[in-house]
C-alpha cells in the first residue's frame, strides 16, 4: 500500500466520520429499499399467487404500450416575473399513454435550478393529477408547484410506470421524459 494513500485514507476517516457512516447508509437502504421490495415481495405471494399474476399482466400490457407513452405538451403558469421561494406554479402535460391508463402511471413535474447546461439541480419532484382528456393529445395532467428556489427556474415533466404492487416506480427501470 501506498503511505501517502493511506495517509490520506485514516485522514478521511478521521475527519469525516460523524459525517459518514456506514450505519445511516444502511438505514437508508433498508428504509428506502429492501423493505419496501421485501413487502412487495410478501403481497404478491399471497391468495395462490393472484398478485403475482396481475402483476405479470400489468407488466406485458406496460411493456407492449411503453414505446408509445410521450409527453406531448408542457406548459406552466402564475409564474411571477421575479420568481420568489413559495410562490405558486402550475404546470401542465398532455400525455399520449400508448393504450395504458392513467392509473397505470405516475406522472411527475420536475421544477429546479436551470444549470450553464440547461440541466436541473436542487430539483423537487411534485406528482400531477390527471384531470382529463387533452383534445385528442392524450390526457392532461397538472400539479401545483411551489418553487423551491429563487431566480432562474426551469421545469419538465416525467412519466414512470405505477401499480400498486412495485416496491418502487424505479423498479422496472422506464421513464419518458418530456422532450
Amino acid at each position: 500500500m501506498p503511505q501517502r494513500w493511506t495517509e490520506l485514507v485514516r485522514h478521511t476517516l478521521t475527519t469525516l466520520r460523524p459525517q459518514v457512516q456506514a450505519t445511516r447508509m444502511v438505514r437508508e437502504y433498508v428504509e428506502d429499499w429492501y423493505a419496501p421490495a421485501a413487502r412487495a415481495a410478501a403481497r404478491i405471494g399471497g391468495d395462490g399467487f393472484r398478485p403475482a399474476r396481475e402483476l405479470a399482466a400489468y407488466r406485458t400490457r406496460l411493456n407492449a404500450a411503453w414505446t408509445r407513452v410521450t409527453v406531448t405538451g408542457v406548459d406552466a403558469s402564475g409564474l411571477p416575473d421575479s420568481p420568489e421561494v413559495g410562490a405558486p406554479m402550475t404546470v401542465r402535460a398532455s400525455v399520449q399513454l400508448g393504450g395504458l391508463r392513467p392509473e397505470d402511471v405516475t406522472v411527475e413535474a420536475v421544477v429546479g435550478r436551470v444549470g450553464e447546461t440547461d440541466d436541473l439541480a436542487d430539483s423537487v419532484t411534485v406528482a400531477m393529477e390527471h384531470v382529463g382528456e387533452a383534445d385528442g393529445m392524450g390526457e392532461r395532467f397538472e400539479s401545483m408547484v411551489k418553487l423551491p428556489h429563487a431566480g432562474l427556474i426551469g421545469y419538465t415533466v416525467r412519466v414512470l410506470p405505477a401499480h400498486p404492487l412495485l416496491a418502487s416506480s424505479a423498479e422496472l427501470g422506464k421513464v419518458v421524459l418530456a422532450g
